[in-house]
């Protein structure tokens, strides 16, 4: 069964679109969520190759978050669009799983980040509905790509 129905992607869409709009915005928003990440779990850093040798110190200057940032926001708003269409979304999140398999990724490293995500989102959103939304969309996701990992 989908995580969402079509109603709530909506309404995560009307509050996330002022967000991400544009290239730039995406970028940020993105780049945004990879912070959190590095606070909580500054040796992931080294897992992105477009980032090696930086340290949570210096990776939010780096070219390499940009980069990364504005795929994660491009591949997160994908996943989110067919949040209510079970088939699509499974097939999103096999393309996720498959790219994240050559990554040097362990299945614990992804699923720990889970908690971040929704802390994360927590405070992006202020609709107490899409809150709840969101976490239920990345309860259903992480584990889904999480399981390609071995």
């Amino acid at each position: 069964m989908a995580p969402l129905s079509k109603d709530e992607v909506d309404a995560l869409f009307e509050e996330l679109n002022p967000l991400v709009s544009t290239t730039e915005q995406r970028t940020e928003f993105g780049k945004a969520v990879y912070m959190a990440l590095f606070s909580a779990y500054p040796e992931y850093i080294q897992l992105f190759t477009k980032m090696q040798g930086l340290t949570k110190d210096n990776v939010e200057a780096s070219e390499g978050i940009k980069y990364y940032g504005q795929t994660f926001a491009d591949s997160i708003l994908e996943m989110l669009q067919c949040a209510s269409d079970d088939g699509k979304l499974e097939a999103v999140l096999e393309k996720s799983g498959k790219e994240h398999i050559t990554r040097n990724v362990t299945k614990q490293q992804f699923l720990s980040a889970e908690e971040v995500f929704i802390k994360h989102f927590s405070g992006v959103l202020t609709k107490e509905e899409n809150k709840q939304s969101m976490e239920r969309f990345l309860k259903h996701i992480v584990p889904k790509v999480a399981g390609f990992l071995g």
